[in-house]
């Protein structure tokens, strides 16, 4: 016999923001260990002004970005068979950086549904430009080299970024790094 109950999900992520001519690309990859239940379905919140271009991961149906209950956007993914265990998902998002010199704040591609999401930020630049952190709340800055790019079972990442980089990690999220 099976016994039912609530699903309940931790969520580690591992995040490459990497500023290059005229966008910011951000590649997200999210560890997700079921605790109890079965995962067939995630959900992120979109931060505005981010395009989301892939999906990566094993056994997904579909996937779709549309507008959430109360403001924003969502990010959704439906599994075509339910994960009991262990899951891994890549999103690849991005959003356009305007004219330079410029700010901009960083928000994550934030599960939702999940006990508890935590994990590592490396943001950076390529090329010419420069990066200067004014603000980084939730987050507590690491050395870079101890910024581990988190394997994929599949499928590549995104090189990190070569200059200017910074590496952080997020005890929870939302964070905010500007």
């Amino acid at each position: 016999t099976r016994l039912a109950g609530d699903l309940v999900v931790e969520c580690d992520a591992n995040i490459i923001a990497a500023a290059r001519a005229g966008a910011l690309r951000l590649d997200s990859l999210y560890a997700f260990r079921i605790v109890q239940g079965q995962l067939n379905r995630l959900t992120f919140d979109v931060p505005e002004g981010e395009t989301v271009t892939q999906v990566r991961g094993a056994d997904v149906r579909e996937w779709t970005v549309g507008p959430r209950d109360g403001g924003g956007r969502t990010l959704s993914v439906v599994l075509s068979r339910p994960q009991e265990k262990a899951y891994q998902l890549q999103v690849e998002h991005e959003r356009p950086l305007p004219p330079l010199p410029c700010e901009l704040t960083l928000t994550p591609l934030a599960p939702r549904e999940v006990f508890r999401a935590s994990g590592f930020v490396l943001v950076g630049a390529d090329g010419a430009m420069r990066l200067v952190v004014k603000k980084a709340a939730g987050l507590t800055q690491i050395d870079r080299s101890a910024f581990a790019v988190a394997p994929l079972t599949n499928g590549t990442r995104l090189a990190p970024p070569t200059r200017s980089s910074f590496a952080y990690q997020c005890a929870n999220f939302p964070y905010q790094l500007s």
